[in-house]
């Protein structure tokens, strides 16, 4: 996640200053991942079978609330947050999101949660804070 997240902080700004919309940047985005999904579901071990596979209309409607949620919505607030902050802020930012992903886990699901994981959410947020203080030393004051 957390390349993906760079890359697209990094490109993602410079296409804004640019001008391109954020609905053009994400045709983009999601027109190259699916080709490349695509791709490597046909040469993958087993190939299209699997996606055909699933039959339910309800887990394909929850494949489509997931796409559209967790993915497309998700990346256009984060796209849309890069015209406030810079890429670098905005990557670390997001490394958040494991936090709250293994936080939900554990108080929702009751998934167990080991030290290491712990240590690395520790270190999240540790240095989500950092970045935080650090933007205010170097906000000018108005």
């Amino acid at each position: 996640m957390g390349a993906r997240v760079c890359v697209h902080g990094i490109l993602g700004k410079f296409s804004l200053r640019r001008g391109y919309t954020i609905g053009v940047m994400s045709f983009y985005v999601y027109t190259i991942g699916a080709l490349g999904l695509l791709a490597v579901s046909v040469f993958g071990e087993g190939g299209l079978g699997a996606l055909f596979s699933v039959q339910s209309p309800g887990a394909w409607l929850l494949l489509s609330a997931v796409a559209l949620f967790a993915t497309i919505f998700a990346l256009y607030l984060y796209t849309a947050g890069l015209r406030h902050l810079q890429a670098g802020v905005a990557s670390i930012l997001a490394t958040f999101e494991p936090v709250v992903a293994t936080s939900l886990a554990f108080f929702v699901v009751g998934e167990k949660i080991e030290w290491p994981q712990i240590v690395g959410g520790c270190m999240i947020i540790t240095s989500v804070l950092v970045v935080q203080l650090r933007r205010r030393e170097l906000m000018p004051v108005r």
